[in-house]
């Protein structure tokens, strides 16, 4: 009987609690879809680092800077279980790269990017 009781009250009683329930099953949903695609994220992120690190760079963090960048929306659109693709990412890591290289190449021992310590201003 008391397994029966609640059904008695009827379901304009529960419309608060469904719809929370509701979204939180929405949002667990969203986050184990995202747990599923880490094994991909990774798989991304460990390429891009093998194209950073097959060469020696003069600023190593802003090449890294760099990388990440280029992956944040593959990564977020991964995790939210949409396809990339990823050849066509790793050509532009690898591109982006090359260009950095060749900046560096070009114009040796010039910080493209002022430094607090230095007292330059910065852009915005």
């Amino acid at each position: 009987r008391a397994a029966a009781e609640p059904l008695a009250r009827g379901p304009a009683q529960y419309t608060e609690a469904e719809r929370l329930l509701a979204t939180q099953l929405v949002k667990c949903k969203e986050k184990l879809r995202g747990f599923r695609q880490g094994g991909a994220v990774a798989q991304l992120r460990a390429s891009a680092m093998e194209l950073l690190e097959s060469e020696e760079w003069e600023d190593p963090s802003r090449a890294r800077r760099r990388v990440q960048r280029l992956l944040h929306e593959p990564s977020v659109a991964l995790k939210a279980g949409m396809e990339v693709n990823e050849t066509k990412i790793l050509q532009e890591v690898k591109s982006q790269l090359q260009d950095l290289s060749t900046e560096a190449q070009v114009e040796p021992g010039k910080d493209p990017e002022p430094s607090e310590t230095t007292g330059a201003s910065q852009k915005k």
